[in-house]
């Protein structure tokens, strides 16, 4: 008999197609949102009349924050367990987006970059480690590669969408306060994802 190929329908039980669409969601929702920040935090504020080296200290702080959640947030998902960590994460994006949306100063906005780039980076490597650890080995570069294409399009979505709505006059505020729903949604289907994994068992994290 000859060997089935590898293909997202057999993918063992953690990672039905439910499963894996609910991935998809969590990987484009996340990264709209940080690819928007990424592209247009700078401008967001010299809109709110601060000054360019204030605007580079606050992306210094994103910078800052992005790199302490990279090594830190997926690690504490085999700490505290997964449910806690992402749902604690996608808690400090939300955080995050509201302190950007209503700070008027430099402080206040350094704080929210600085929190912006601890969740939303930590976030991408809390979902890059939930999706090499619901495929088998088999079909695991398939399922992660995939999940990482949808991602990849929210990282072209994100900026594209608020450079659109930026022009017709929206303001950064606005963008960023509606942003809160869209990680909501996020937050949901990586918390599907979480329930598919029995209780108590360990998970290797993607570095």
């Amino acid at each position: 008999m000859k060997p089935r190929p590898a293909s997202l329908r057999h993918s063992g039980k953690r990672a039905g197609a439910g499963t894996t669409l609910a991935l998809w969601i969590s990987f484009l929702g996340t990264l709209i949102v940080l690819y928007f920040l990424i592209n247009w935090l700078p401008s967001m504020v010299l809109s709110r009349g601060l000054t360019r080296v204030q605007s580079s200290v606050v992306q210094m702080m994103f910078n800052i924050g992005g790199g302490i959640g990279a090594i830190v947030i997926a690690g504490l998902m085999d700490r505290i367990g997964r449910r806690p960590t992402v749902a604690g994460m996608y808690v400090g994006i939300a955080v995050a987006l509201a302190v950007l949306a209503s700070a008027g100063s430099s402080v206040g906005m350094a704080l929210g970059g600085l929190l912006a780039g601890l969740f939303l980076v930590g976030g991408q490597s809390v979902l890059y480690a939930l999706a090499s650890n619901i495929y088998p080995t088999q079909v695991r570069g398939t399922g992660v590669g995939a999940a990482v294409a949808v991602g990849r399009m929210g990282s072209i979505l994100g900026p594209l969408i608020a450079g659109q709505l930026l022009a017709i006059g929206q303001s950064a505020s606005v963008l960023v306060a509606a942003s809160i729903p869209l990680i909501a949604v996020a937050a949901i289907a990586a918390l599907v994802v979480v329930a598919r994994f029995p209780r108590g068992s360990t998970m290797a994290v993607a570095h």
